[in-house]
C-alpha cells in the first residue's frame, strides 16, 4: 500500500471504562506527532484495544483486563433492565483522498445482575456470554451488533457502504492483521521483539508486499505442472511422478493442496502460527522446523539466564555438600552405634573389677605368699616328677625303676611315694591359673589404676561422646545446608535443569528431522532432474509433444525468472532494511558509532547485531536498547517499503534513561518526518523534565522529552483523565507552553 494512511478520529462509547461518548482526534493535514498523556492504570493500554477491537474484533493487550466486563460498568449499572444497551468504537481514516469510517456496535439487552454469597460478601456474578465478558443476566443482541466500513471518495459528500465488498475483505486490504503487530505497539512487544524470528519475516515479507511476488510464485509452480497429457502412458506417467515429487517438495498433497500432518507445533500459538500442526513434508515443514528451533534456542538460552540467575552453581556446589554429609551422617551413625556398644561392653566387663578391687589385690597376696613358700607352681612339680618316674632315678640317687609282681603291683616303694605325690597334683592344678590371673591383675590394674580406668572407662566414653558431637555437628550442617538449598529454590533450580535438558534434547531431535528432511528433498530434486531429462527425450519424438515440451518450457523458464526476482528482492530488502535499521539505532543510541560494527538479517530472518570485536552482543542488550533497536527497525521497514499505516506505541520510553531520549528527540522527527506517530505516555515519559542522564548530566538541557521533541516537530496532546468516576479523553496543553 503506497498511499498515506492516517487516523483522522477514534471515537469511544462505554468502552470499558471510557463512560459515555469519548473522540481523540488528530490533525487531518498538519504534520506532527500526537500524545496522549495518562498515567500507569489509566487506560492507555486500552486505547490500543479500542483500535484492535474495531478492526478485528479482538483485544491482544488483555493482561489487566482480565475478568473484567467489556461494556462501561456505570453505564450497565444505570440501564433500567430490559433495555437494550450499545458500547461502539468507531475509526475514521484517511487514505490518500479517500476517507473511510470503521465502526463496530455491540448491543446487549440488559437483564436481572445475579449475585454469589461469599465470605468477603455479595459478589456480581460474570459470564463469557457470545464471546464477551458481561455481568450474568445479559444477552448479546446479535442482530444489532455491527461491523461495517463506509467509504466517501473526494467528489463525494456522503459515505456509502461499498458494494461488493466485505468490511472484513477490506479491513484486511488497509492493515492486514497480521501487521498490527508492527503498527500498534506497546513498549513490552517491543522489548521483546526479537525473541521472535517470525516477527522478522513477517515484517519484512508482507509489509514489503513480497509475500504477493510469493503468491506468483506458487502460481507459476501450479501451472507448469498443468501442462496437458499427451496420451503417452509412458510420458504422462514421468509427468505425474514429478508433479507427486513437487507436490512432496512443496508440502501438498495430489490435489495439489497444501498438506499437513498430525505433529504439533511447538509450543503452539495462535497468535503466532498459522496452523497448529506442521506441514507433512518438504521446504515448508523444514522452514516450520527452523522456525520454532530457533524459538526453542531462544527459549533455552532464557532458562539457560535463569539458571545462572538462580544461583545454579551455589545450588549444585550445596547439593554436593548436601550429598558429602549425607554419607558422613551415616558413616558417623554406625561409628556411633559401634562406640556405645564398645563403651557399654567395657562397663559391663571392666564395672566389676574396679568393684572387686581390693579383694583381687588380697587374692593376689595369698597367690604371692604361697608362690615364695615353693608351694606353686604345680604346674612345674608335675613335669619335674614325670621327668623322675621317665628317668627311673631320683636327683638324690634312690632308684625309681618300676618293679612289678605277678599280680601287676608296683613294689618299688620309691617309685610308688613319687607316682603318689604326682597324681595327688592333679587336684591342685588350678592353683596355677591363680598365678596367671595375679600376673594379669598386677599389669593391667594393680600397677598402674589411673591406667587400667582410662582404658576401661574413659577412653571408650570419650570416643562415645565424641562421635556423638560429630553426629550432632554433621546434623547442624546438613540442616543448614538444606536452608540454604531452599531459600535459593532447591527445587526451581532442579526444574530449570530439566526443562534445559529437555529442550536441548527436543532442539537436536528437530534439527536431525531437518537435516533427513533436506536429503530427502535433495534426493526428489535429483528424481525429477532425472525425469524431467527422461520425459523431454520423449517429448521430441513428435510435433505434438514437441508443442507441449515448449508451453513446458515457457513456464519453467517463467518460474525461473520469479524465483530469481524473489530472491533478489528479498536479498535486496533485508540488506537495506538492515542497513538503515542500524543507521537509526546508532543515531538514536547512547552508545558512539564505534562500539557497533554492523546489524544483519540473514536469509532465515535471524537478526544479529555485532560490535566491534565481532561479538554478537543482540541477546545481551539492555530492555531499552533492544526497545530502541526494534523501533529503528520498524522505522526502516516503513521507510524502504512505503507502507503508510500510522504508528501507534503504548508507553514508549518507560525504561529509558535521559541521553537516549534525548537523542531520540531528534532522530523522530528526521527518520520519521512525514508519518503519523501517536504516543501513549505517562508524565514521567513526556512531561516531566529529564532527570536521569546516567554518569553524564552535564551539557544537557533541563528540559522534558516532549519539549525537546517539539523543537524539531508539532504535537498535538491528550490526556486521560478519571472524574466522578468515569474516564474521559480531553486537549490538553503542556506546561512549557503556558509559559510562553
Amino acid at each position: 500500500m503506497s498511499e498515506e494512511i492516517r487516523i483522522l478520529e477514534i471515537e469511544t462509547e462505554n468502552y470499558r471504562q471510557y463512560g459515555g461518548i469519548n473522540t481523540i482526534q488528530f490533525p487531518e493535514d498538519q504534520k506532527g506527532f500526537s500524545v496522549i498523556i495518562g498515567e500507569n492504570g489509566a487506560g492507555k493500554s486500552n486505547i490500543l484495544n479500542a483500535i484492535n477491537w474495531c478492526f478485528y474484533k479482538k483485544e491482544p493487550h488483555q493482561k489487566k483486563n482480565q475478568g473484567k466486563i467489556i461494556i462501561n460498568d456505570n453505564y450497565l449499572k444505570n440501564l433500567e433492565i430490559g433495555h437494550d444497551g450499545q458500547m461502539s468504537v468507531k475509526v475514521k481514516l484517511k487514505i490518500g483522498e479517500t476517507e473511510y469510517h470503521i465502526s463496530r456496535i455491540l448491543t446487549i439487552t440488559r437483564g436481572e445482575f445475579e449475585y454469589d454469597e461469599t465470605n468477603d460478601g455479595r459478589v456480581q456474578r460474570i459470564e463469557t456470554i457470545d464471546g464477551y465478558i458481561l455481568p450474568a443476566g445479559c444477552e448479546v443482541s446479535t442482530a444489532r451488533s455491527t461491523f461495517e466500513i463506509t467509504r466517501k471518495k473526494v467528489n463525494e459528500k456522503e459515505f456509502h457502504i461499498m458494494d461488493n465488498v466485505s468490511p472484513y475483505v477490506k479491513m484486511q486490504e488497509i492493515l492486514p492483521e497480521s501487521l498490527v503487530p508492527y503498527f500498534l505497539l506497546d513498549g513490552e512487544y517491543l522489548e521483546n521483539f526479537w525473541t521472535e524470528l517470525s516477527s522478522i519475516k513477517v515484517a519484512v515479507t508482507q509489509i514489503s508486499q513480497l509475500h504477493v511476488l510469493e503468491s506468483a510464485s506458487s502460481h507459476i509452480e501450479e501451472m507448469k505442472k498443468r501442462v496437458p497429457q499427451v496420451g503417452s502412458q509412458e510420458i504422462d506417467s514421468l509427468t505425474s511422478s514429478i508433479n507427486q515429487m513437487q507436490y512432496k517438495i512443496d508440502s501438498r498433497d495430489s490435489n495439489g493442496n497444501e498438506k499437513f500432518g498430525e505433529a504439533m507445533r511447538w509450543n503452539y500459538d495462535p497468535e503466532i502460527h498459522p496452523n497448529e500442526t506442521y506441514h507433512e513434508s518438504g521446504k515448508l515443514r523444514i522452514e516450520e522446523l527452523t522456525e520454532d528451533v530457533d524459538r526453542m534456542k531462544k527459549e533455552a538460552q532464557v532458562i539457560s539466564t535463569k539458571f545462572e540467575q538462580s544461583g545454579a552453581e551455589v545450588v549444585q556446589r550445596l547439593q554436593e555438600e548436601k550429598k558429602t554429609g549425607d554419607e558422613n551422617f551415616r558413616k558417623l551413625g554406625n561409628e556411633l552405634e559401634d562406640s556405645k556398644k564398645q563403651y557399654i561392653s567395657s562397663l559391663i566387663s571392666n564395672g566389676s573389677l574396679f568393684l572387686l578391687e581390693p579383694g583381687i589385690r588380697k587374692a593376689v597376696e595369698i597367690v604371692d605368699d604361697l608362690r615364695i613358700k615353693g608351694e606353686l607352681p604345680y604346674e612345674a612339680k608335675k613335669i619335674f616328677t614325670n621327668d623322675l618316674l621317665e628317668r627311673n632315678k631320683c636327683i638324690c640317687g634312690i632308684d625309681l625303676e618300676s618293679k612289678i609282681d605277678a599280680q601287676g603291683n608296683e613294689t618299688n616303694s620309691h617309685r610308688k611315694n613319687v607316682e603318689m605325690i604326682r597324681n595327688s597334683m592333679e587336684e591342685d592344678q588350678g592353683l596355677d591359673v591363680g598365678v596367671k590371673i595375679k600376673y594379669h591383675f598386677e599389669e593391667s590394674i594393680l600397677s598402674d589404676m589411673g591406667a587400667f580406668m582410662k582404658k576401661s572407662f574413659d577412653d571408650p566414653k570419650k570416643r562415645y561422646s565424641d562421635i556423638r558431637e560429630e553426629v550432632k555437628q554433621q546434623r547442624e550442617r546438613n540442616r543448614e545446608v538444606m536452608v540454604k538449598l531452599q531459600s535459593l529454590g532447591d527445587r526451581d533450580v532442579s526444574k530449570l535443569a530439566k526443562d534445559l535438558e529437555a529442550i536441548l534434547n527436543k532442539i537436536s531431535e528437530y534439527e536431525k528431522s531437518i537435516k533427513d528432511e533436506e536429503y530427502e528433498i535433495k534426493r526428489l530434486t535429483k528424481a525429477i532432474g532425472d525425469a524431467k531429462v527422461e520425459r523431454n527425450k520423449k517429448l521430441s519424438k513428435n510435433s505434438k509433444t514437441k508443442r507441449i515440451a515448449f508451453e513446458q518450457k515457457i513456464w519453467e523458464k517463467l518460474s525461473e525468472i520469479i524465483e530469481t526476482t524473489f530472491s533478489d528482492l528479498k536479498t535486496e530488502i533485508r540488506e537495506k532494511v538492515a542497513k538503515t535499521a542500524f543507521e537509526i539505532f546508532t543515531e538514536i543510541m547512547y552508545k558512539d558509532d564505534s562500539y557497533f560494527k554492523r546489524f544483519t538479517i540473514n536469509e532465515k530472518y535471524e537478526a544479529q547485531l555485532i560490535d566491534q570485536d565481532d561479538a554478537a552482543i543482540l541477546g545481551s542488550l539492555s530492555a531499552g536498547e533492544r526497545l530502541f533497536l526494534s523501533l529503528a527497525f520498524i522505522s526502516a521497514v516503513k521507510q524502504i517499503t512505503g507502507y503508510k499505516f500510522p504508528l501507534v506505541i503504548d508507553t514508549p520510553l518507560g525504561r529509558v534513561s535521559g541521553k537516549p531520549r534525548f537523542l531520540l528527540s531528534q532522530a523522530l522527527p528526521k527518520y520519521l518526518p512525514d508519518e503519523q506517530l501517536v504516543f501513549l505516555a505517562t508524565n514521567t515519559e513526556f512531561l516531566d523534565t529529564i532527570s536521569n542522564w546516567d554518569d553524564d548530566p552535564e551539557g544537557h538541557p533541563d528540559e522534558a522529552f516532549g519539549e525537546m521533541l517539539e523543537k524539531h516537530i508539532p504535537i498535538n496532546y491528550d490526556r486521560i483523565l478519571l472524574k466522578d468516576g468515569n474516564t474521559t479523553i480531553t486537549p490538553f496543553v503542556p506546561r512549557w507552553r503556558k509559559q510562553k
